[in-house]
């Protein structure tokens, strides 16, 4: 029976195809908008408070973390700000574009390589005159894609800044940015350490090293260098330290339903496809 073959084939292919648009649909879910997939050894730090207050935490507190903590393996800082941009010369085309100032280690954390140039390095963070990378979406816009564009000059904030790089599109970590700049917020170092910028912090745990280890010697960290600061310790009376996986800040609590959901959908598919098969199967042999 010829017939019962290719029903059982049809059937099959359609199970497999949705079961696989389901399974693709959800593991896109834990994926960064920074182009690759989330690695369980990467973290956020942050103060958490009541009523799902949260704090970032400060310049200062980023750079003493970086150099005493021993559970990370990299330490990244990233500010959100926003840049009047435009190229050398075109200052009739300047606009307000969102941003990042990071540390010089900040593109270490996702591995994601450069369209075209390169990204900053961690010297580039103590330098005056500090490169910029640029987004796709940017170069396109700017600079028509011409790969001559890595080398030129723009000016950021009405200062010159020298394009080094340019990100893949799609690469938006750890948000809609079109502009990176590396710095070290040495600057702020003077001033009192709740005045010093808010900045997001991530990191990567070192191998053989547990989120549940890290949590604790990075809390002890923060919470002395929070008692010797009066000013700061105000402000963080009914707050409490955090190190949760970076995967946290991509996938919401419905997005985790949705994911569940869409799992258990993909198994239920697949159940039926396997019962259909096995009744087309029995179903031919009957007549046999």
């Amino acid at each position: 029976y010829p017939e019962s073959s290719i029903l059982a084939i049809i059937v099959l292919a359609l199970g497999i195809g949705i079961s696989s648009i389901l399974f693709t649909f959800c593991t896109k879910l834990y994926q960064l908008n920074a182009g690759g997939k989330v690695d369980s050894r990467q973290v956020y730090l942050r103060w958490d408070g009541e009523n799902r207050q949260r704090q970032p935490m400060t310049s200062q507190e980023f750079k003493m973390l970086r150099a005493t903590n021993q559970s990370l393996e990299r330490l990244v800082g990233a500010q959100p700000v926003s840049f009047a941009f435009c190229p050398k010369g075109r200052t009739d085309e300047e606009r307000q574009v969102n941003g990042i100032l990071a540390s010089g280690n900040f593109f270490q954390l996702s591995a994601k390589s450069p369209g075209v140039g390169r990204t900053f390095l961690t010297a580039d963070e103590t330098g005056d005159d500090a490169p910029i990378v640029i987004s796709d979406g940017l170069w396109s816009e700017y600079f028509d894609r011409d790969p001559s564009a890595v080398g030129s000059v723009a000016l950021v904030n009405n200062r010159e800044r020298r394009i080094i790089g340019v990100m893949p599109g799609g690469f938006a970590f750890p948000g809609d940015f079109k502009i990176w700049m590396p710095t070290d917020w040495r600057e702020f170092d003077a001033l009192p350490t709740d005045q010093a910028p808010r900045i997001n912090v991530y990191g990567t745990l070192r191998e053989g090293t547990t989120l549940t280890k890290a949590q604790a010697e990075l809390t002890v960290l923060a919470n002395a260098y929070v008692a010797e600061h009066p000013t700061l310790k105000k402000g963080r009376e009914k707050f409490r330290f955090r190190t949760g996986p970076l995967r946290e800040l991509f996938i919401d609590d419905d997005a985790a339903a949705i994911f569940v959901i869409g799992m258990v959908a993909a198994i239920l598919v697949l159940l039926l496809i396997c019962s259909s098969v096995f009744h087309i199967i029995m179903t031919r042999t009957a007549r046999r």
